[in-house]
């Protein structure tokens, strides 16, 4: 009795799987252009992914070569070949160093504008480092331009970030952007807050005596 069911059992099994290609066969039959249809937008997207994944790998190494050859050309070559960069769209945090290679180009070639106006851009990046670094190197390329007075608000921005690493040498920015616009009384008091300042470090202290001692000598 316990055999029959067993032997039963199975052969129910088997049915139950002829049956299914049976009806799945008689289906395809009746249905032969939608099953082609079928199986070809899945081959399409299959082929689709590849392609799309070797273009992309195509394009990151075409990137990658360009790049690095910007890294050893001149400066006018180097430039070309960073916004050569930018037009293909790479991810944010590569355009970003991008940007910054480009400003310090322009810092070299003493194009003053151009450089603030890249760091303007970069101050509104994701990566902590480029943004506090673009806060700084944007006041320092418009004092550089001789724009003083926008000079002056870059370096009060930037001495109100209190998280920003070089919040201080933005107060060694207004204390120099302050005496050439004749405003003595407010560079002294900076520079006097610096000095007396004993979480200042050093060498930012010492930069801080040596532009109040240069105020003293000039109100004498």
């Amino acid at each position: 009795m316990v055999k029959y069911e067993v032997k039963q059992k199975k052969r129910g099994q088997g049915d139950a799987f002829i049956s299914f290609f049976d009806d799945l066969l008689r289906w395809i039959t009746q249905h032969r252009a939608k099953f082609f249809l079928l199986i070809g937008i899945i081959l399409l997207v299959l082929v689709g992914s590849q392609v799309y994944f070797y273009l992309q790998a195509s394009q990151a190494k075409k990137v990658a070569n360009i790049y690095e050859k910007a890294l050893k050309a001149e400066p006018d070559q180097a430039l070309k070949a960073w916004e050569l960069i930018l037009e293909r769209q790479p991810p944010l945090e590569l355009s970003d160093f991008i940007r910054l290679n480009m400003a310090g180009i322009y810092a070299q070639q003493e194009k003053w504008q151009e450089a603030a106006n890249i760091y303007e851009q970069l101050e509104a990046s994701k990566l902590d480092y480029v943004r506090d670094l673009s806060a700084w190197s944007k006041a320092l390329a418009l004092e550089n331009a001789k724009k003083i007075k926008e000079a002056l608000k870059a370096y009060e921005s930037l001495s109100a970030q209190t998280e920003n690493p070089y919040q201080v040498y933005g107060k060694l920015g207004q204390a120099r952007c302050l005496r050439q616009l004749k405003d003595f009384a407010k560079a002294d008091k900076i520079l006097v807050n610096l000095i007396e300042n004993p979480e200042v470090q050093p060498p930012v202290k010492s930069e801080a005596m040596e532009q109040w001692m240069s105020l003293k000598i000039r109100e004498q």
